[in-house]
């Protein structure tokens, strides 16, 4: 009976271990951005700790790409001129990071 105890004792020591050591898989905080609905009035969106890696077309730009982006998150934004990640690209810093004046884009990944 008395091995059972370090070994389950060891055994929560490992899970919380590598529970710790696994990667977060979000920026965490605040990407903003604007975009012209149909109407062409310009409206602000707000992504809340979007997810780190992947490709995400911004669900604001619907006819024409978004423009005045804020990065208030704690990873690296790369703007991307197309929905699918290709073509002309921005870097915006963690925390203050602001496209140029002229940047138009359509999706952001999260570094």
């Amino acid at each position: 009976m008395r091995l059972r105890t370090p070994v389950a004792a060891a055994t929560l020591a490992l899970a919380l271990a590598l529970t710790n050591a696994t990667p977060s898989s979000a920026a965490v905080g605040e990407f903003e951005y604007s975009a012209l609905n149909l109407n062409n009035i310009e409206i602000r969106d707000t992504l809340i700790d979007p997810d780190s890696g992947e490709c995400i077309t911004l669900p604001a730009v619907l006819n024409t790409p978004a423009f005045r982006a804020r990065n208030r998150t704690t990873s690296t934004a790369t703007l991307y001129q197309t929905a699918d990640c290709e073509g002309d690209t921005w870097e915006l810093r963690p925390l203050v990071g602001r496209s140029p004046l002229l940047a138009r884009f359509r999706a952001v990944v999260f570094h």
